[in-house]
């Protein structure tokens, strides 16, 4: 009979133990050699696949702030001490100083130079030096967050004229994003924030959300799915009747409302009052190559409609208000980066038209000298 020494056989089981779990953790350190390399790969392409986008979801254009939820970043780059772009309005305004304050999203705010700043250059073509105009414009504002500004600060600063250039943000967040009429951009992230809630973010939902491989094929193959791991989409949907009637007539009816309200408050504290529903790429007649790829025809349908919810609704109130879908609407050339956001080139065309509308509105009785 064939002796195996008890010694011998320990060494040979302790040896197999042994390299089973060399295998076992080489296995593991090339699984997490590849997830790694493959969310730098994706990481790095989420990070560049739309820089105009991303560059808005940062903290330095969107800091939190009392009552209008958010606005930019004091002193960065060129904003001023109170997170807006470009000089701020000095109190008491001077003498000979007609001041005009722009409010809006993104399409107000961005530019170089920026609309507010190419509307002003507009009057001193025209030897209208004193006048001066101020950007107010925040990334991804709607109508609530800039009646909310005009009461709690522009209130304070003597204006002589305020123009809201806006619309698209109303009609496009509800329809994306949060879908409850003129909440601001994206508040359902900030009602289930983990801070506030730390029950509500799993372990599993920490680890998707890190996981750049997940996001980009979630995004494009279940996006609601992946939102949903997060926020209760469905269920805020369901509860604003989205997509009815009721839903529609209810985004047109605050933001109406909204604009009405702003006016009062305007000439409440003694100014002007313009509202301005802005162009966008499906107001254009004619599109360009470079401009088709763009449109989406359930988008193009819903903004066709609810534009035209809007000036109807806008008929009934006692308020300075303009569509300048015109403004684009026979352009032949290429003017739109996307369905809302110029090209540098096209804000002038829309600063001129401005000031036709700022002159043909206010300066009646020479109110400019």
């Amino acid at each position: 009979m064939f002796f195996v020494p008890k010694r011998l056989f320990k060494e040979k089981k302790t040896s197999y133990w042994i390299a089973l779990l060399g295998k076992i953790s080489a296995v593991v350190i090339a699984i997490i050699l590849f997830f790694s390399i493959i969310n730098i790969i994706f990481s790095a392409y989420l990070s560049i696949r739309n820089p105009v986008q991303e560059r808005f979801r940062t903290d330095t254009y969107k800091i939190p702030y009392p009552y209008i939820m958010f606005k930019g970043l004091p002193y960065w780059e060129d904003h001023n001490q109170e997170g807006y772009r470009g000089p701020y309005p000095v109190v008491p305004k001077p003498v000979d100083e007609y001041r005009i304050c722009i409010l809006g999203g993104s399409t107000v705010y961005i530019g170089d130079p920026s609309l507010p700043v190419l509307l002003e250059e507009e009057f001193h073509k025209r030897g209208y030096y004193n006048v001066r105009v101020y950007n107010f414009g925040v990334i991804s504002a709607v109508s609530s967050q800039e009646l909310m500004t005009i009461v709690t600060n522009l209130s304070n600063l003597q204006p002589d004229l305020i123009i809201q250039y806006d619309g698209v943000n109303d009609l496009y967040h509800p329809l994306y994003y949060d879908p409850r009429p003129g909440y601001p951009y994206d508040y359902m992230m900030y009602e289930v924030s983990p801070l506030l809630y730390p029950e509500r973010m799993s372990i599993w939902k920490f680890f998707i959300s890190k996981l750049p491989v997940v996001q980009f094929f979630a995004e494009r193959f279940a996006p609601e799915w992946y939102l949903n791991q997060f926020v209760p989409l469905t269920q805020i949907r369901n509860e604003a009747m989205y997509g009815s009637e009721s839903w529609k007539n209810t985004i047109i009816s605050v933001y109406s409302d909204n604009l009405q309200k702003a006016h009062k408050i305007s000439h409440a504290f003694g100014s002007e009052y313009i509202a301005i529903l802005q162009p966008i790429l499906y107001d254009k007649l004619y599109l360009t190559d470079e401009e088709k790829p763009l449109v989406m025809s359930t988008e193009q349908e819903w903004f066709r409609d609810m534009k035209k919810r809007v000036v109807d609704a806008m008929g009934n109130k006692n308020v300075y208000f303009v569509d300048l879908s015109s403004a684009v609407a026979n352009v032949e050339e290429t003017m739109f980066m996307d369905i809302m956001h110029l090209y540098q080139e096209s804000q002038a065309r829309i600063a001129f038209s401005l000031y036709n509308i700022v002159v043909n509105i206010v300066n009646k009785d020479n109110a400019f000298y």
